[in-house]
């Protein structure tokens, strides 16, 4: 496992978290499908995906 890196991130007083990383998974990036993205406030929290290189 020494090809492994992650990252947890985890938002203030959240209950969730999630990880970033290499060597996680073994399929190629941009294969996921069917991920959920859920917020309180889309409109408070837009600007995140806005910014995001996933926007594009």
């Amino acid at each position: 496992m020494e090809d492994v890196r992650v990252v947890q991130a985890t938002p203030s007083g959240s209950a969730c978290s999630i990880f970033f990383g290499t060597g996680i998974v073994d399929t190629p990036p941009g294969s996921v499908q069917g991920t959920q993205l859920v917020v309180s406030d889309v409109d408070g929290n837009g600007w995140v995906l806005q910014e995001s290189p996933a926007h594009d």
